[in-house]
């Protein structure tokens, strides 16, 4: 039959790149194996609804990604060497470094990478020239490059596997995946917030592990130090409402290190591993390789300004002067999150991140700006 041609050409075609997305999560060969063949096998039971679905190679590599989640004991990739087992930690920096790829860069990456896709196919899927596809993917590496400070993609040496990579862009699973095989622990089981006790150095946290909410990252910080507050690596310092003593900050997906700060000391660093079940991060890079990045500080003075209402959106394309009308403009970082951060897009590539903040009459208004010239 005409559906059995199919099938057979969807199996011969996406065996390869199934086998190594399980394998990146199971760590055993003949596991993987097993479970690319369940997954094909139960595609074929329901061959009938999945023939001619664009996204039936996608069901197929989560399908397996499930059956092999269940049953795997490690984490683990294969490398030229043979499998071994990768750093945790690792795992988790690529996975956030692959998040902050641009959207059409992460596609191609995968597209590429995992599914072995040559360049000409990645342009088809993608509906974009051959050229554009070869800039995504050289921008891609040479961001992942700078950000994981190794040389990774590389066609003579490849630092990480495409298995990883692939898996890694599977969004939520990784993450997860790591974070249960390190603990034991299920979904359930991820704290939502966190105390962080300043009272110890370097300061101690009742969960290692807390899940990102739709605001951000949920801490409520225990000491008796005046002006007391905590310290992002990379994001800087924030001081807790009181009297609760709470705290949300936008601190991405992945490891991340933080320590107490006062008005009179600061302790040692320690770190955390933020954990999105629900793929709520989006990435806030900008593109600006071979152009200026222009930062421009927030309005000297706001006194009692009431700011604009509206959606964060809207509101970016009236107070910048420099996003044009067919710009895409979309809300990054966290979905809830203040101050608001709204990123630019031109021509596919992130140019600018305007952030917003809440006036304490409610409005939004500009705050620092960042842009490529």
């Amino acid at each position: 039959m005409e559906a059995d041609r199919e099938f057979e050409e969807l199996y011969r075609e996406g065996l390869s790149a199934v086998i190594r997305a399980a394998h990146a999560i199971s760590g055993s060969a003949q596991a993987a194996e097993d479970s690319a063949q369940e997954a094909f096998a139960r595609a074929l039971a329901r061959w009938s609804r999945l023939r001619g679905q664009p996204w039936v190679m996608g069901w197929v590599v989560k399908t397996a990604m499930n059956h092999a989640r269940r049953s795997r004991r490690r984490v683990s990739v294969p490398h030229a060497g043979g499998a071994a087992t990768v750093d945790e930690d690792a795992i988790l920096d690529l996975y956030r470094a692959l998040k902050n790829l641009p959207s059409r860069q992460r596609q191609a990456v995968v597209l590429h990478y995992l599914l072995d896709l040559p360049v000409e196919g990645v342009a088809q899927a993608l509906g974009t020239r051959v050229g554009t596809v070869k800039a995504h993917l050289s921008r891609a590496r040479a961001a992942l490059s700078r950000r994981l400070e190794v040389k990774v993609l590389g066609r003579r040496s490849r630092v990480i596997s495409a298995a990883a990579i692939g898996f890694a862009l599977l969004g939520v699973a990784l993450p997860l995946a790591v974070w249960q095989s390190r603990s034991g622990g299920s979904t359930a089981d991820i704290r939502i917030e966190a105390t962080v006790d300043c009272e110890a150095n370097p300061p101690t946290l009742s969960s290692k592990d807390i899940a990102a909410q739709a605001d951000g990252v949920h801490l409520l910080v225990n000491g008796s130090s005046p002006g007391l507050g905590l310290e992002v690596a990379g994001i800087g310092a924030s001081a807790p409402d009181s009297p609760a003593r709470s705290l949300t900050v936008a601190i991405p997906p992945g490891k991340a290190a933080i320590r107490c700060v006062s008005a009179v000391s600061q302790s040692e660093w320690t770190s955390l591993t933020v954990v999105d079940p629900t793929g709520l991060w989006r990435a806030t890079d900008l593109d600006c390789e071979g152009r200026t990045r222009v930062v421009e500080p927030p309005p000297s003075s706001v006194g009692d300004a009431t700011g604009l209402e509206g959606d964060p959106l809207t509101v970016a394309r009236e107070i910048v002067t420099w996003v044009r009308p067919q710009d895409v403009v979309e809300r990054v970082g966290y979905p809830d999150s203040t101050p608001a951060l709204v990123r630019v897009r031109r021509a596919d590539v992130g140019i600018g991140l305007i952030e917003l903040g809440r006036t304490a009459q409610g409005g939004w208004i500009r705050g620092t700006t960042t842009r490529c010239e």
